[in-house]
């Protein structure tokens, strides 16, 4: 799998990934607003880390880390449905592991619910929680 910095010219690509992944979870959650989803995705990628990953196609996926000083904090990871299964969310979470270990930080993060993938972190070694607001919260102790 090869690994990059996001740019804006990957735009297009990284919302159409997003749709394909997380657009029910979203319509489920909070309703789809198309505009709004854009705004917030694109201000979202270039405030924080964003990395795109390919290995099938140029643009298989991508995940969104906003940086702590205690915890690498994975805001977003998508793959796109036809690239998965081949383990691209696996090796980017592993790289993720790597450098929260090396900082010494956690690598933390939410999933929203109705998003089907505990079992995915649960396998990589996090643990899951629930927060307050129902939220189930990630968090991996390097």
């Amino acid at each position: 799998m090869h690994a990059r910095p996001y740019t804006e010219a990957d735009f297009d690509a990284l919302f159409s990934v997003y749709t394909r992944a997380m657009g029910r979870v979203i319509e489920a959650n909070f309703g789809w607003d198309e505009g709004f989803q854009r705004l917030n995705l694109a201000r979202t990628c270039l405030e924080h880390r964003t990395t795109v990953y390919s290995l099938v196609s140029p643009f298989d996926g991508f995940s969104i880390i906003k940086e702590a000083d205690d915890a690498l904090i994975l805001f977003l990871l998508c793959v796109d449905p036809q690239a998965q299964h081949q383990k691209i969310g696996t090796t980017a979470i592993e790289q993720m592991k790597r450098e929260a270990a090396e900082t010494g930080r956690r690598l933390t993060g939410t999933v929203l619910p109705g998003n089907d993938v505990g079992s995915f972190y649960t396998g990589l070694g996090f643990n899951i929680r629930f927060d307050q607001s129902g939220k189930r919260v990630l968090l991996y102790n390097a």
